[in-house]
């Protein structure tokens, strides 16, 4: 037992220390990530900031370095997939893992297979078990149906129901609105609800700001390798101004060596002084640790605005 659940707060998953290592590469280190049951949990970080290895190695896929993991309590040490499944972890990966040539049921069936007295597939035991999960989905395509016949957003749903089918109840999505249009994104982020209010928590990998900010009740944050920060709901809107996002600045107030320091308005980052010249200058966030601010007039010119978030000042430096 960990911790935090002999304190009887029983998180869904912990991840302490986690240190993964490649050849020439470290993809994760020191890593904390806590999760609480019942939450769409979203990992958020720029391409390469070890979001997915970090997850892989949650689902057994590859074994940490370093660090413990624990699942609802438990200390883990998962060897293979098999394990985390048996744990009730469920992993929708980026790229679709379905067979076209066979049907939804096939497909998430395929090496769980139940069978009847004489070791033949149970197809009917196996299509009320589907229906039923479909259901509580809000699903309603034909269970027979070839999956070469399914939209991109359909084929997700039959990935997620074949986590379902195996007993998941932490489930991990990779970047799963990557190839997704704006409706079927509405109707993912319904269905994950719908399995929520059941009782399951998400792990949703993402790097779009405004789902995760729309969608997500809590969010920590991955940038080279290892986490910098950690918010919940109450405290998006704070934290949305700090990691991503352009915004204008107007007005002029430079010292004569070009550099200046401040502090944000009521501790919100996303109010920031107007300090810059005209024409209009703008903001863009890279997790956490700097600000480059351009000039719509002169995009050779720059701003460097370097965040402590320990007392949440800043101060920056022109270019």
């Amino acid at each position: 037992m960990t911790e935090h659940s002999h304190l009887g707060k029983q998180l869904a998953v912990e991840l302490h220390g986690i240190t993964k290592r490649f050849p020439g590469v470290i993809a994760n280190h020191d890593v904390e990530l806590i999760v609480r049951p019942g939450t769409i949990h979203a990992i958020v970080g720029e391409n390469g900031a070890g979001k997915s290895t970090l997850m892989k190695t949650l689902y057994g896929m590859h074994q940490p370095d370093e660090g413990t993991i624990a699942v609802n309590g438990n200390l883990v040490q998962f060897k293979t997939p098999t394990d985390a499944i048996a744990a009730g972890i469920g992993m929708v990966h980026q790229h679709f893992m379905l067979a076209d040539n066979l049907t939804i049921t096939e497909n998430i069936i395929l090496g769980d297979e139940p069978t009847d007295n004489r070791g033949r597939i149970n197809f009917k035991e196996a299509r009320a078990r589907i229906e039923s999960l479909m259901t509580s989905l809000g699903a309603t395509f034909n269970p027979d149906t070839n999956v070469s016949e399914l939209g991109v957003g359909q084929r997700q749903r039959v990935e997620i129901l074949k986590v379902l089918y195996r007993g998941a109840k932490i489930l991990i999505l990779d970047e799963p609105t990557a190839v997704l249009v704006p409706q079927e994104v509405d109707e993912l982020f319904t269905t994950l609800k719908r399995l929520v209010a059941e009782g399951a928590t998400v792990i949703f990998i993402s790097h779009k700001l405004d789902e995760v900010l729309a969608y997500c009740d809590e969010i920590t944050v991955i940038r080279q390798g290892t986490t910098v920060a950690q918010t919940t709901f109450a405290s998006r809107s704070s934290f949305a101004g700090r990691i991503n996002g352009w915004q204008r600045l107007a007005r002029p107030f430079w010292s004569r060596n070009k550099s200046w320091r401040g502090r944000s308005v009521a501790g919100n980052w996303a109010q920031w002084p107007a300090l810059l010249p005209e024409p209009s200058w703008h903001l863009k966030t890279s997790m956490l640790q700097f600000i480059q601010v351009r000039s719509s007039a002169s995009p050779e010119s720059k701003v460097t605005v370097n965040l402590n978030s320990a007392n949440q000042s800043w101060d920056c430096a022109r270019s």
